[in-house]
C-alpha cells in the first residue's frame, strides 16, 4: 500500500517521491484504465485517521510513520491527494482522505493534522475538494480542485487536488 515512485517521462508533477494508497501502490501508476478496489480482508482503519479526517468507521488506512530531530523550526511537504471516489457524485458521500499527522515525541499532546485546506482547519478529503456535482451537490473548495483524469493520465485514479502544502511549526 506504500511504495516509492518516480515520474520518469509521465508529466506527472512531481519528479519522485512516496506513494501512499488504500490499495496496491503499484496500481496507482497510469494510465487511469481501471477501476482501483483493492480491499483486503481485515485491513482495518486507524484511529488517529478517523479523528483527523473527522469520520468513522475508516477502513483501508495506510500509515507511514517516522521520528525526526528537526533542523529548523518549521517542516513541509508537498503532496497531491487522488481518489477513486472522484466521478459521479461520490464526492458528495464519500470520504476518502489524507491526513499528515504531527506531534512530538514523548507528549500526550494531540496530532496535528498539517493536510488541510490552505487558510482553514478543513481536512483534506473528496468531500472537501471538489467542483459542482450537477445532480449531487455543491463545490467545496474548487479552488483546490486539480482535476478529473481521462484515460491518458500519469495516475489510475479519477482526480486529484492541486499541489498542496503540508506546513507546521516544529
Amino acid at each position: 500500500s506504500y511504495g516509492y515512485f518516480t515520474a520518469g517521462t509521465s508529466g506527472f508533477p512531481f519528479t519522485s517521491g512516496v506513494v501512499l494508497s488504500t490499495g496496491r501502490a503499484k496500481s496507482a501508476v497510469g494510465p487511469n484504465d481501471a477501476i482501483l478496489s483493492e480491499d483486503a480482508i481485515n485491513w482495518m482503519g486507524d484511529g488517529d485517521l478517523s479523528q483527523a479526517l473527522g469520520i468513522s468507521n475508516v477502513s483501508d488506512a495506510t500509515a507511514l510513520e517516522f521520528d525526526f530531530v528537526p533542523l529548523t523550526s518549521t517542516i513541509s511537504f508537498d503532496y497531491i491527494f487522488s481518489s477513486e471516489e472522484y466521478h459521479g457524485t461520490a464526492p458528495c458521500n464519500y470520504s476518502d482522505g489524507f491526513a499528515f499527522l504531527l506531534k512530538e515525541v514523548g507528549t500526550s499532546n494531540p496530532y496535528q493534522n498539517l493536510a488541510i485546506i490552505p487558510n482553514t482547519t478543513i481536512p483534506v478529503k473528496v468531500t472537501t475538494v471538489h467542483p459542482d456535482i450537477p445532480g449531487g451537490c455543491g463545490p467545496e473548495n474548487e479552488t483546490y480542485f486539480g482535476g478529473y483524469n481521462g484515460f491518458i493520465s500519469p495516475t489510475n485514479f479519477n482526480g486529484q487536488t492541486v499541489i498542496l502544502t503540508a506546513q507546521g511549526n516544529v
